[in-house]
């Protein structure tokens, strides 16, 4: 009577550390995609780079508003009992708004030996 209960828990624990390193992956995609967008890297090597942090299943959506990147990571968990998504979002300021200008006119402008503001 007491294996059936064992086997149960046992799975429960399993499928606990799977959302849970899901989770941390997902957190850790979403930052890197909002860091990527906020420097303007392309939507395709946003992509790129989720998947290789979050997994190949991962999914990401991103946005630009009010001078913040936005990025919303996505990982579906296959379980015993069904699936489910792990979902994280992380955002940041982007380049334009913290110095108020795009860094590549203002690393054009600059003289040689002038530092870039």
């Amino acid at each position: 009577m007491a294996l059936p209960a064992v086997v149960l828990a046992l799975m429960l624990l399993l499928c606990v550390a799977k959302v849970g390193t899901a989770r941390v992956a997902a957190e850790r995609a979403a930052a890197t995609a909002a860091r990527l967008v906020a420097i303007g890297t392309s939507p395709a090597e946003v992509t790129n780079a989720v998947q290789r942090a979050g997994g190949r299943g991962a999914s990401v959506s991103t946005r630009v508003e009010a001078g913040w990147a936005t990025a919303e990571v996505s990982i579906p968990i296959v379980a015993t009992w069904g699936t489910w998504q792990v979902v994280a979002e992380q955002s940041m300021p982007t380049e334009e708004y913290l110095v108020g200008f795009p860094i590549d006119s203002a690393v054009a402008n600059a003289s040689p030996g002038e530092d870039s503001p």
